[in-house]
């Protein structure tokens, strides 16, 4: 059940497909459509909870020897996937007109996709990769908070003073 959820919030609206990063939360009932703020407190989070799906996923492929993408499972750091690719389209919601492909992404508890290591291990670059390149101040802080206003970004700064 948990790795159901991490694939949907990774294939879903609250995950940043393009720039890496969760959103704080959805506006809709479906999560397609995310809150524009991306949060300090959120996304550390989130990329050790995908660690941890990485690092489970991982060892049960290894540890199968019935598991003919067992191989691939060595290499699962390497060859990342994008979740949408990967995992699975979002899904669409009650009178949604999209395709029939779209309309139904068909992931299921117990789904072989869930346990793939690479969508996780994806999903924890792109967070990292966020965190480093968006939320780092240039002189070493960490912004607490990224949130969208219009056509502007806003970067909320924590300052802390150490003596």
């Amino acid at each position: 059940m948990s790795l159901f959820t991490l694939q949907a919030m990774a294939a879903g609206g609250m995950y940043d497909q393009i720039g890496g990063g969760f959103h704080r939360y959805s506006v809709d009932e479906y999560w397609h459509v995310p809150h524009f703020e991306k949060m300090l407190y959120d996304n550390p989070q989130l990329a050790l909870t995908y660690l941890d799906a990485f690092r489970i996923t991982l060892a049960a492929q290894r540890s199968s020897s019935s598991n003919p993408s067992s191989a691939a499972a060595d290499d699962a750091g390497l060859g990342l996937l994008s979740p949408a690719g990967a995992a699975v389209e979002a899904p669409a919601g009650p009178g949604d007109r999209g395709s029939s492909s779209s309309s139904n992404w068909g992931l299921r508890v117990g789904d072989e996709r869930l346990s793939d290591p690479r969508v996780y291990a994806t999903v924890v670059r792109g967070v990292l990769d966020y965190l480093r390149r968006d939320m780092t101040h240039p002189e070493g802080g960490l912004y607490s908070a990224e949130v969208s206003a219009g056509r502007t970004v806003e970067l909320h700064c924590m300052v802390c003073h150490c003596s």
